[in-house]
């Protein structure tokens, strides 16, 4: 569909599932967008906090801005116990007279649905939660990232004739710090291999070099934390595909 940013986040105030879900976009925590969308898994107790952006590439550094203010303000709430900034969202969120549209009319009624107290429980000690980076592509532009990261096995070598047992390649390359115990290729490999190399076909990510620089410093942040305290922060890239 020929949609905005805008107009897609404002679809999920319609959707009706057995998770709860709203939109965020342009409801503001101490000037920091929170979240695009918010999907909530009670059975699981996970939240998803879904950053969404058109296009992977010049994007990219933005959705990574944004995700690195979100996670910063929550954190550091969560580290202390407080639930200041999603109370600032709850807040705004709830009081459309701030910002006079039909969209912010009908996410107070979406959240008034939820109920506070539901609201807060999104939030709880025991939620996991993992923040979201979704970008649409397109046929122009899926090139922009190739991801195809499957486990190596030993009988991908063989299968490929390069040996009788193709264990002893692998297990070779993981001495060589070229492929992890999992069975992934490690970037000095990749850094190393052409583009016709088999390794290369079993798991590549081709995307541009401010879009790798951004992420892998996002993830970098994230790092810090899965330590201390009783919270952890996951981070995901999602791919959306739209004709």
């Amino acid at each position: 569909m020929p949609l905005n940013e805008n107009e897609y986040n404002q679809l999920y105030l319609h959707q009706t599932c057995t998770e709860i879900v709203f939109p965020g976009d342009r409801v503001e925590a101490n000037n920091v967008e929170l979240f695009d969308i918010l999907l909530h898994d009670k059975t699981r107790r996970q939240t998803f906090l879904i950053y969404n952006k058109n296009g992977f590439g010049n994007t990219t550094r933005d959705a990574c801005a944004q995700i690195r203010d979100s996670a910063e303000l929550l954190w550091h709430d969560f580290m202390r116990g407080l639930q200041t900034n999603i109370e600032l969202f709850w807040d705004a969120g709830t009081n459309s007279s701030v910002a006079l549209s039909q969209y912010r009319e009908q996410l107070k009624e979406k959240l008034l649905s939820i109920g506070k107290k539901e609201y807060l429980g999104i939030f709880a000690k025991d939620v996991k939660f993992v923040f979201v980076f979704a970008f649409v592509s397109s046929a122009k532009t899926d090139h922009n990232l190739k991801f195809d990261f499957k486990a190596l096995l030993g009988r991908d070598f063989k299968s490929e004739g390069l040996c009788a047992d193709g264990t002893v390649v692998l297990q070779e390359l993981q001495y060589k710090k070229l492929v992890t115990r999992d069975g992934y290729l490690t970037d000095k490999f990749l850094g190393i291999t052409s583009e016709k190399n088999i390794l290369k076909k079993k798991g590549k990510c081709s995307i541009s070099t401010i879009a790798k620089i951004e992420l892998l410093a996002l993830d970098k942040d994230f790092a810090k934390y899965q330590i201390g305290g009783e919270r952890k922060f996951d981070l995901r890239i999602l791919q959306l595909k739209s004709s």
